[in-house]
């Protein structure tokens, strides 16, 4: 999955990181969140500095978060990037916030392997489609 980012031109993913983000600010539940918590992406992700130039924000307050992940499937699974670090936020911080993913249609993929203590995802945007697992 990595790879797959690593593989595309700047031009390819400036364009499908501005659409992935237009689809973002299309979504309902974004709309109506007070607070949102994100990610500073890498260089090879979903680009976010539009998105993280909204707010700075308390973790008490958050109620939609926007992870990253190398890989995510349609039922919400997510696979992070080894540390562990937003599984242990969501639990502990905002376990009532709404959870979106922001990736490349290459990262969606069948399934990704889930231990007890992964965080699911609730929505999966990427350039072309709007994934919206348990409906």
């Amino acid at each position: 999955m990595l790879t797959f980012r690593k593989g595309l031109t700047k031009e390819q993913h400036e364009e499908k990181s501005r659409a992935i983000l237009a689809r973002l600010y299309e979504e309902p539940r974004f709309q109506q969140a007070k607070t949102i918590f994100a990610y500073a992406s890498m260089p090879d992700e979903v680009q976010l500095y539009d998105l993280l130039a909204h707010a700075l924000i308390l973790a008490s307050e958050v109620d939609f978060v926007v992870v990253p992940g190398a890989a995510f499937s349609p039922e919400g699974d997510r696979l992070g990037l080894g540390g562990g670090y937003y599984d242990r936020y969501l639990a502990e911080k905002a376990p009532q916030a709404y959870r979106t993913a922001l990736t490349f249609d290459g990262q969606v993929v069948p399934s990704v392997p889930m231990e007890a203590h992964d965080a699911r995802v609730n929505l999966i945007l990427t350039e072309t489609r709007r994934i919206e697992p348990n409906k």
